[in-house]
């Protein structure tokens, strides 16, 4: 026991209190072989010499059976308390390198650590350190904050003269805005500035909705429905003017119902193609139908009629096709009653808050432009070669919640929700109404009927010796039925001494020139021969 305790004093020459103190070593590096009991950089291992026990990271307790040297401290580890119990593993701790070295059976392990006197003068070191930067940064302070005095004075004057908004901008120049005694009253001022301007915004959008509304409906008083059509179309967005959709299109659907326009020849094969069968019960004759706006045929057949329809707010819209510029944008989608546009590129990116602003802002061919849904982002992302350019990147939905919101990938379309806070590239599109009104047409059908014309005639024969005749020129068959001369060809299934007359005779029906019906049919008349003469 004495020879012991002599051999930690000259290990931990450094500890001075009573015998019953352990003492820690923090583990710096492993410097090489295995990581005996897990003792990584920062693990410890602690010795208690009154104790005799050694605890060294996952290997738990061991216990002192034997230390030898001075510099170099051997210690016989075991795993039992008992004076028989055998070696289990050898601690070597080296005080002039701060170096250790563990053997557990055949594997072996090489640190460096930190002693305890190491470990009180670091720490000592960080609080001297963390003292003399706290200082520093408590001088810093003074002296911002005695920067920003000098500018309390033109805040001071800004207040007095209620520039509130200038106030609040030389505010956010300040290092410690929240020291200003006036800081509170600033914002709150500057609130009630923003509140009013949005009131004024308002009003002014009202009185904008007031003269809209005023002007479609003088247009749709003083019947004026193409002009009004035309405003509607470029303004459906812009004003809550849904109300004026059915009277503008039913004025535009009277107007042409007092007017016949006589179909151009494609709508006319059109119907006649849907009508082949019900037409071909009709005979040979001209005809005339008619079709009201309602879309009802006004005669007396029942035929399926297409109504043709024409297009008012934008001009030739039966010609224009998904992928087309207009009005600086790129259609996206056609419906019955409007057109989606895409704009061309990306119009920027940044958080969801300042990118639904971007769109409202977005100035194009004197729209209003909104941030799409995730279909119309879809249908965009389709029409990608259509682009002028784009970013192979995430971009911004309208679908959102709380504190977040949806965006979609260009590439593998993948969908999540994000912070609204995030950056994200933004499209903006722009839907454009139209009115597609049924108009007043007729047509004029020619029905012509041709029945049994004979279009060939064939003979045949088993014979394979032709009659001819007495100049030799042609050929033809003595039969019991005088025939003509004629040339014949040779069917060996046909019986001997018989030849086979075929008509080949053809009947149809025509729509202005469109075969609606037609059928085909063969006459066959056998005829004897003779004996040869």
């Amino acid at each position: 026991m004495k020879k012991i305790l002599i051999n930690f004093f000259v290990l931990f020459s450094f500890i001075t209190t009573s015998l019953a103190q352990c003492v820690t070593l923090t583990i710096k590096e492993h410097i090489g072989g295995d990581p005996i009991c897990n003792l990584y950089s920062g693990a410890t291992l602690e010795v208690c010499y009154e104790d005799k026990t050694v605890r060294a990271g996952s290997c738990g307790i061991l216990y002192i059976k034997s230390v030898s040297g001075s510099s170099t401290q051997t210690f016989q580890l075991a795993l039992d308390n008992v004076y028989w119990a055998p070696t289990y593993a050898e601690l070597q701790i080296n005080t002039n390198t701060n170096r250790l070295g563990f053997v557990v059976g055949g594997s072996y392990g090489a640190y460096s650590y930190y002693n305890p006197a190491d470990i009180e003068k670091q720490r000592a070191n960080e609080e001297a350190e963390r003292i003399k930067q706290e200082a520093l940064k408590q001088e810093e302070n003074r002296r911002k904050l005695e920067r920003d005095q000098i500018d309390y004075k033109v805040l001071n004057q800004l207040v007095s003269e209620k520039k509130y908004l200038e106030a609040e901008n030389k505010l956010k120049t300040l290092f410690f805005p929240n020291s200003y005694e006036k800081t509170a009253l600033i914002h709150e001022q500057v609130k009630l500035i923003q509140l009013a301007e949005e009131e004024k915004k308002r009003v002014e959008q009202e009185k904008q909705n007031s003269i809209a509304q005023s002007y479609i409906s003088g247009l749709i008083s003083e019947k004026h429905f193409y002009q009004a059509s035309q405003y509607y179309s470029l303004n459906s967005l812009k004003y809550d003017l849904n109300k004026f959709y059915i009277p503008i299109k039913n004025g535009l659907a009277d107007s042409l119902s007092k007017d016949t326009l006589t179909l151009n020849n494609s709508i006319v094969n059109q119907f006649i193609i849907k009508n082949k069968a019900r037409l071909c019960n009709l005979g040979s004759g001209a005809y005339t139908f008619n079709i009201n706006t309602q879309g009802y045929h006004s005669g007396n057949y029942d035929l399926i009629t297409d109504v043709p329809y024409k297009t008012f707010g934008i001009t030739n819209v039966e010609n224009l096709k998904v992928g087309d510029r207009y009005l600086g944008g790129v259609i996206i989608k056609i419906n019955d009653n409007d057109i989606l546009l895409s704009s061309p590129r990306p119009i920027g990116s940044g958080p969801f808050d300042s990118a639904i602003e971007l769109c409202s802002k977005y100035q194009l061919g004197g729209l209003v432009w909104r941030m799409p849904n995730p279909e119309e982002l879809n249908s965009v992302f389709d029409l990608a070669n259509k682009l002028e350019y784009y970013e192979n990147n995430w971009y911004w939905t309208s679908v959102m919640s709380d504190q977040s919101a949806q965006h979609l990938g260009i590439q593998r379309r993948d969908m999540a929700y994000v912070p609204k806070k995030d950056g994200k590239w933004v499209f903006a599109v722009s839907t454009i109404s139209y009115f597609k009104v049924p108009i007043n047409s007729k047509m004029n059908i020619i029905i012509n009927e041709v029945k049994d014309s004979l279009i060939k005639i064939e003979y045949t024969s088993s014979s394979d010796k032709p009659i001819y005749n007495k100049d030799n020129t042609d050929f033809f068959y003595k039969s019991k039925n005088s025939l003509p001369i004629c040339q014949y060809s040779q069917d060996q299934s046909l019986p001997k001494n018989l030849i086979r007359l075929k008509r080949h005779m053809e009947s149809y029906k025509q729509a202005n020139g469109l075969l609606i019906k037609g059928e085909h049919k063969v006459i066959t008349t056998d005829y004897l021969i003779k004996k040869k003469e």
